[in-house]
């Protein structure tokens, strides 16, 4: 074999196992540990009230101005709960997306979200059982400063993407 053919074939082999080469499912593709995808949110005060409604916890830290203003915190705080739940719209819809069902999520709350700041929610794929087409994802939520304010690890089962 000349060399060059060698050199093509030895680069074909590095990236074949470094990039995990991907199989085609309709317009979908398999995902590999090391997939990342990052996706901004914020938290409106009207969604925090919704939110408050739909759970019945009222608690005044997320709904009344001048409670939270007294509170460590300064002012309105969103529900842990309701800031941790919001991986499940990109998670169910986008990263890994439509099919996807919640086997387990543990959430560690660090920092308060609060009302009306932008926040930026990362997810890596940090495991996979192909037999099972389950994928263990790291979730972050964290604030404009790069500060995190939520870690989950959740696993998920999709039988298109994992």
């Amino acid at each position: 074999m000349r060399f060059w053919a060698r050199v093509v074939m030895g680069m074909y082999s590095f990236m074949y196992e470094r990039y995990c080469l991907f199989r085609i499912i309709g317009n979908m593709r398999k995902l590999c540990v090391g997939d990342t995808y990052e996706n901004r949110v914020t938290f409106s005060q009207k969604d925090v009230i919704l939110f408050s409604q739909i759970t019945g916890d009222t608690n005044p830290i997320h709904i009344n101005q001048e409670f939270a203003s007294k509170s460590v915190f300064g002012r309105l705080v969103v529900h842990g709960m309701y800031a941790g739940c919001s991986f499940s719209r990109v998670l169910g819809t986008i990263f890994p997306g439509e099919g996807s069902i919640n086997l387990y999520r543990e959430f560690t709350f660090i920092r308060p979200v609060f009302v009306n700041e932008e926040y930026t929610m990362f997810f890596k794929i940090v495991g996979i059982d192909t037999t099972n087409h389950i994928g263990t994802l790291k979730c972050r939520l964290k604030n404009k400063e790069g500060k995190i304010c939520i870690d989950c690890l959740t696993r998920l089962k999709n039988e298109e993407r994992f």
